[in-house]
């Protein structure tokens, strides 16, 4: 049953594609444009297939038990009940089997303050591990995503749908290039705003990104020399106040191989005169403040 309509699925995708075909073939006499249009379909129909093998629904009492997983676990805190809010696939432990990481969000949507990692057997007919990430995030402001910095060259974008709005919390992938994927996320809450990393270290999820500032923000990334810059936002130096000048701190880390970890790699700091006319603070040269 399962491969008859993956073949309904192909030839309605075929019928759809060899349509927009005629449609550009129209305006074409050139047999090599045809031949592109035919590669591009193939193409097309492998990736499409890909889709629907990765999509394999998981077999009721295991996706039972990842569903309410967070209401029993013993790592949590149980005042208060959860919801599974997101589910992604990927390679997260380096098993070679199927892996899911489950978030799980309160019941009133308020927050995800549960992360769990879930390690199938070969059989994909029980769960071989299970691993707790300690993180969390309370909802997402209308500019929140703009000032984490994230972006997709990190990866595939984690989507969180808050009330009617749908947020891009973070992403997963593997950007330092070891071999497994990485959690990049960005959390909010009363006391904090920074990025959060978590990858498998061969035992837990750890935070691949510690760092000593609460409020952090990303700026640059650069991604052949694995560099993350990040602007301090937990404190500046307002001096000069009839001028307006400011003075914001960046830190540079590089990712290091040799322990597993983005590490301090240089730091600068840059000022800024606020511009009366345009309602912005401008960056100016050092000599201009001294």
């Amino acid at each position: 049953m399962k491969k008859f309509s993956i073949i309904i699925i192909i030839i309605l995708f075929i019928s759809c594609k060899k349509h927009h075909t005629n449609i550009i073939s129209d305006n074409i006499d050139d047999s090599n444009s045809i031949q592109n249009i035919y590669v591009s379909v193939t193409d097309d129909i492998e990736n499409l297939l890909a889709v629907i093998e990765n999509k394999k629904p998981l077999i009721t009492e295991i996706q039972d038990i990842i569903n309410n997983y967070a209401s029993t676990a013993p790592e949590l805190n149980h005042s208060h009940g959860r919801k599974l809010s997101i589910q992604i696939e990927g390679n997260f432990t380096g098993s070679g089997n199927r892996e899911i990481i489950a978030m799980y969000e309160t019941l009133s949507g308020s927050s995800i303050n549960a992360i769990f990692c879930f390690v199938l057997n070969s059989s994909e007919d029980e769960i071989k591990n299970i691993y707790y990430i300690n993180w969390l995030t309370i909802q997402y402001m209308e500019d929140t995503e703009k000032k984490s910095g994230l972006n997709d060259v990190l990866g595939k974008p984690i989507t969180w749908r808050f009330w009617s709005s749908n947020w891009t919390i973070g992403y997963v992938g593997d950007f330092n290039g070891n071999g497994i994927e990485e959690l990049y996320l960005f959390s909010r809450s009363g006391m904090s705003e920074s990025p959060d990393f978590f990858e498998f270290d061969g035992t837990e999820f750890k935070n691949i990104l510690n760092l000593p500032i609460t409020y952090a923000y990303i700026t640059d990334i650069d991604p052949e020399k694995k560099i993350i810059i990040i602007k301090d936002s937990t404190s500046y130096t307002l001096f000069e106040r009839s001028d307006y000048h400011m003075e914001e701190n960046f830190i540079s880390y590089i990712w290091k191989e040799t322990t597993q970890q983005y590490e301090y790699f240089s730091s600068e700091s840059k000022y800024f005169r606020y511009n009366i006319d345009t309602e912005k603070y401008e960056e100016i040269e050092v000599s201009e403040v001294m």
